[in-house]
């Protein structure tokens, strides 16, 4: 064989390596993006054609359904909620074009019917594909009551049943009517105050005097302290020459520990945090689930961890050098 021949014979050969090593890579390794792409008409059709699972709330009112409608001759499904905007961001969305958020994510393998014997007998064209139905702790009277409380104001409330950890509501305000996302979504995300946004897991606010109750529980295991320790206030405590002052600028002289957690007497907490020191402080936050996500059933992105930042970075709890007469304060 001449040297042209052997240089086209290497230089084919290489091409065929190249044209196997790139369907190899969009065949196996990059088919799953490709298959989820929005912008994928075969992904966007198939979409459209599972009956997706109903979500439904503790009380027993459908948070999202779907419906047959036809479109070109073709019978597909559309989503609806019923309930409008109510735990909007909770239940989230499912959209061919806009995607998927909330609840509609999270548990999207089983309300789409990929779960089970599912996706086997939808292949061999035994059953179509439906999905199932997926039953929230949710109550729609309790989110009503959270929504109407919040108004128009930004914020959030979360309602929790102590003895389980169930989410009875969680609302945030701005929201948006679900029902909007399939017809009107450019108006939901022009809409000031970021509506998409849960700010009852995705927002960071301090959570004042409620971490009163994270500080009693260090005082108390700490063993330097009973709910009869007596403390005497006089409306100030000063830290890195700054002052701290109760609420009001109230003085509750002579008191206990019990009584300053119920008045939530500011000095009186400074004053334990500096005791503790962040050591002690800081163990008792990461007992309490500082730091780390909390277990509510909502995509990664949709879930902040609580706890300290700097800027976008999450930091231990028990970091030396901090202002813990602050931090125990709320």
């Amino acid at each position: 064989m001449n040297t042209s021949l052997r240089r086209l014979y290497l230089t084919m050969a290489a091409g065929f390596v190249g044209l196997m090593l790139m369907l190899g890579y969009w065949q196996v390794v990059a088919a799953p993006d490709l298959n989820d792409d929005a912008d994928n008409p075969q992904a966007l059709q198939r979409d459209r054609q599972v009956d997706r699972g109903q979500i439904l709330s503790a009380d027993g009112k459908v948070l999202a359904a779907s419906r047959a409608v036809q479109v070109r001759g073709q019978r597909v499904f559309e989503r609806v909620y019923p309930q409008g905007s109510l735990a909007a961001q909770t239940i989230g969305y499912s959209s061919p074009e806009q995607g998927k958020t909330g609840i509609e994510a999270s548990w999207n393998r089983w309300l789409a019917g990929s779960y089970g014997t599912q996706p086997l007998l939808q292949r061999l064209n035994l059953r179509e594909k439906r999905g199932a139905t997926v039953e929230t702790h949710l109550d729609t009277r309790v989110q009503e009551v959270a929504q109407a409380g919040i108004g128009d104001r930004r914020g959030a409330v979360v309602a929790l049943e102590p003895s389980t950890g169930a989410v009875l509501a969680m609302a945030s305000s701005p929201t948006f009517n679900l029902q909007d996302v399939r017809t009107n979504f450019a108006q939901i995300t022009d809409q000031p105050g970021a509506p998409l946004l849960n700010r009852a897991t995705q927002g960071r606010y301090p959570p004042g005097s409620s971490f009163k109750v994270v500080t009693a529980t260090a005082a108390l295991e700490s063993g330097l302290y009973d709910p009869g320790s007596r403390f005497d206030d006089d409306g100030r405590y000063v830290v890195n020459g700054q002052p701290i002052r109760n609420f009001g600028g109230r003085t509750f002289g002579s008191h206990t520990l019990a009584q300053a957690l119920e008045n939530s007497v500011n000095t009186t907490f400074a004053r334990i945090g500096d005791a503790l020191g962040p050591r002690r402080l800081g163990a008792t936050m990461t007992a309490y689930g500082f730091g780390e996500r909390p277990p509510v059933d909502l995509p990664e992105s949709e879930v902040v961890p609580s706890g300290r930042y700097r800027e976008t970075q999450l930091l231990p709890s028990d970091e030396q050098g901090e202002d813990t007469a602050r931090i125990a304060i709320g």
